[in-house]
């Protein structure tokens, strides 16, 4: 597992594939944490400037299942894998080789309001 902890502006973790034209999902502050289309996943975390937000990224189906799982779906992965970023990928961007294809997509979260720890897996559909 990849792990990194980092601010997130505007407290949205941005989980895409990378070349996606689709852009990015419409956010509801006050409605689930998680909001999504098939090549974008924008997730509500704690917001940058209080405490950094501990990501964990895996490949592998095995794995910590830490937290409330609040996504469990399909990612639609293009030719250059996905990548883990701010809601716009100016200040961090974390890039993983994937299959093209449809892929298994979930994310569990230590407290869905304000989360301050993200799991992520995704794996072979």
């Amino acid at each position: 597992m990849d792990r990194f902890s980092v601010d997130v502006p505007w407290g949205l973790l941005r989980i895409e594939s990378v070349g996606s034209s689709i852009g990015i999902p419409e956010k509801d502050p006050a409605g689930s944490p998680v909001d999504s289309h098939e090549e974008c996943v924008l997730v509500a975390v704690a917001q940058g400037g209080m405490e950094p937000v501990d990501v964990g990224v895996s490949l592998e189906e095995d794995g910590e299942d830490e937290g409330t799982c609040v996504f469990d779906g399909p990612l639609r992965i293009l030719q250059d894998g996905f990548e883990v970023a701010d809601m716009v990928g100016e200040e961090f961007r974390h890039h993983y080789p994937a299959p093209p294809g449809v892929a298994r997509l979930r994310v569990w979260l230590d407290v869905p309001e304000e989360a301050q720890r993200v799991r992520i897996r995704l794996t072979a559909e």
